[in-house]
């Protein structure tokens, strides 16, 4: 049987005897950035800073905490490309791979060039 703890945001997993709790507290980091896609997309964010987030998120292991910020940096992009480059510029070294490369998707083929160090593989599909 799994219950769902509402106030230290677990599932506790009861067999027999015993119980195991299971973290899912990724999720919550997760969506941190990823409820942040929609006002960014339209522009309603202006009383919360997206770059705190991804900096608190910026060292995290799971790879869906990664990707959802990376996610959220994409969306910004879109309308505030300025400053996500200087952002991603900033943190090319300690930014994780994985992120960098969802906050680089819409870039144009210049930009993502220098924020790679002009190390294009040959016979790379970015566009």
């Amino acid at each position: 049987m799994i219950i769902w703890d509402f106030k230290r945001f677990t599932l506790v997993s009861m067999r027999s005897r015993d119980i195991v709790r299971v973290e899912i507290r990724f999720a919550v980091r997760r969506a941190a950035a990823v409820v942040l896609i929609y006002p960014i997309k339209y522009n309603k964010y202006s009383k919360i800073n997206p770059y705190v987030i991804s900096d608190a998120l910026m060292t995290d292991e799971h790879y869906l905490v990664l990707k959802g910020y990376g996610w959220m940096l994409k969306v910004l992009s879109e309308s505030d490309p300025e400053h996500v480059y200087a952002y991603l510029l900033k943190n090319q070294g300690t930014m994780p791979r994985l992120a960098y490369r969802y906050a680089l998707e819409k870039f144009d083929k210049q930009m993502k060039q220098q924020l790679m160090g002009g190390l294009m593989p040959k016979g790379s599909l970015i566009t």
